[in-house]
This record gives C-alpha cells, sequence and structure tokens, in this order.
C-alpha cells in the first residue's frame, strides 16, 4: 500500500520530468507553481489557488490528485512539485534535508459511517470494541464493516495516540485477516460511502470540501465542528503544515504567503480549518 502511494508519486514525477526536461524544475513554464501532497486537503488549496489566480493572472497554480503527506515531501525533496501539505511535521532526516515546514490549520478528525447506519454517537471505548472485533454489528444487526488506513497512515497515528486502547485495538485490527484497508484520503471516503455498515475516520475538512455523504457521529458526546475543537472539547484534530523545498521560486513564496495569511484564514475556516494551536 506504501508503494502504491510511491508508485503515484513517481507517475507524477516522470511527467514533470519529461515536460521540464530537468529534476530541478518544478516550474517547468514560468510562473506555475504546482501544489501537491495529502488528499484531504486538497479542495481547500484548490479553492485558495483560485482566489489567488484570480488576483494573480501571471501565475498559474496545479493541483495534482492526491500524493499522500510522504509522497507530497518526496515530491517537493526531489524538486517535482513546489510545495505540499502534510499531515504530519517533518522529520529530523527531512529537515536536515533542508525541506522547510509551516504549521497551516487543524481540523477535526471524525469517525463517520456510510449513510445508511442508524447510529449518531460513539465513545473512543465503542470504537475500540469495534477495530479489536468485539463488537461486529450494529444496533439494528447490520454487519459492521471497518474502514483502515495503513499503520504508518497519519489517520492511524491520530488514532493510536488518541488512548492506549485504541492504540491496541488498531494494532488488532490491522492483524485481522480480510479488513478494509484504504491508502488515500478519497479511496477511503470511496470505500466508506459504498461499503455496507462502514465506519472509519475522514477530516471535516474533506466532507466538507468534497460535499461528501458520509454521517459523521459525535464522539464521546462532542460534535465535531470546529467551535468544539477551538475549545478543547472535541478530543480529535488533524493538523496540516506547509512544506517547502531548499530555494523555493519567487512565485512559489508569494503563493506560500498568501496560503498563510489573514485572507486565506477566512476562506479555511468555510472548510472547518481553524488556524493551529
Amino acid at each position: 500500500m506504501a508503494f502504491d502511494v510511491f508508485a503515484r508519486f513517481c507517475r507524477f514525477a516522470s511527467v514533470v520530468l519529461i515536460a521540464g526536461g530537468g529534476l530541478a524544475s518544478a516550474n517547468a513554464l514560468a510562473g506555475t507553481v504546482t501544489i501537491g501532497g495529502t488528499g484531504s486537503a486538497l479542495p481547500a488549496v484548490r479553492a485558495l489557488a483560485e482566489r489567488f489566480q484570480a488576483g494573480h493572472p501571471a501565475t498559474h497554480i496545479e493541483v495534482p490528485s492526491s500524493l499522500g503527506t510522504s509522497g507530497g515531501i518526496r515530491a517537493v525533496a526531489a524538486g517535482a512539485i513546489d510545495l505540499s501539505v502534510s499531515a504530519r511535521p517533518l522529520t529530523a532526516p527531512e529537515t536536515a534535508s533542508g525541506l522547510h515546514y509551516v504549521a497551516w490549520g487543524r481540523t477535526p478528525f471524525m469517525v463517520v459511517v456510510s449513510p445508511q447506519v442508524g447510529e449518531n454517537a460513539i465513545t473512543l471505548d465503542g470504537l475500540a470494541d469495534i477495530l479489536a472485533g468485539r463488537r461486529t454489528h450494529w444496533s439494528n444487526g447490520e454487519p459492521i464493516t471497518p474502514v483502515l488506513r495503513p499503520p504508518s497512515d497519519s489517520d492511524s497515528t491520530v488514532l493510536a495516540a488518541a488512548s492506549p486502547a485504541l492504540a491496541a485495538a488498531l494494532a488488532t485490527a490491522h492483524a485481522r485477516p480480510g479488513m478494509l484497508i484504504a491508502v488515500t484520503d478519497q479511496d477511503a471516503a470511496a470505500t466508506m460511502v459504498g461499503a455496507s455498515g462502514g465506519i472509519g475516520t475522514l477530516t471535516l475538512a474533506q466532507k466538507i470540501g468534497e460535499a461528501l455523504p458520509l454521517k459523521p457521529l459525535t464522539l464521546n458526546g462532542q460534535t465535531p465542528d470546529p467551535a468544539t475543537l477551538a475549545n478543547g472539547h472535541y478530543p480529535l484534530s488533524k493538523t496540516y503544515w506547509i512544506v517547502s523545498g531548499t530555494a523555493p521560486s519567487g512565485e512559489a513564496r508569494e503563493v506560500l504567503a498568501y496560503l498563510t495569511g489573514p485572507q486565506a484564514t477566512r476562506l479555511l475556516e468555510t472548510f472547518g480549518i481553524i488556524p493551529p494551536p
């Protein structure tokens, strides 16, 4: 599954190399800025790109399909793209290589179910029971279909950090045969929409940005929205960072300044993304 994400990055990078004639030119065409990264943030990035381009017609912003967090970071490091949105901070080796990152925003990280599921609430312990296989059916008797993310994915790490019981249950779930595992944010959403009795995780930013029909559950009695996240009542969130390379172009620096400025903050709020703490 990690190979699938890396292969997707390689295919995109090869197109860039062919078009630009060399690895050092993510900006193969003057005035072009390419932004990739984690899929859940890309709808908000595209909306901001449209607004930026309206006032800067000489700059063209390209936002390819999801490369994932790690794939996007590798693409920036290789010079294949200019900027990337990451769902985790950079590691020490990544920053040592010359990459830079800035906290961009955070959004509620939600437990969601397929549209036909009748439940409206869950607890962290209840989710642990489902992942560990101790609970296998919804209250109406319908089988529960968990949709997992790979163990190294940021969705998995956020869940594992929520409680020791949830971390143990997640490890058990990944070891269970026949489990559904979605590689990207878009894969996960599509799988949950189509799965009977599906349950999984999703950010509010992705639900809003892609107008997904998945139903968020209250978690430990708290509704996943920007207000409950900001006041500390909602327990789970995902923080986004924007990653840049060692020597971003002037256009890339200008776009980065816009993405992290006050005008962007106001639009990000409509996607359920609030400023980082």
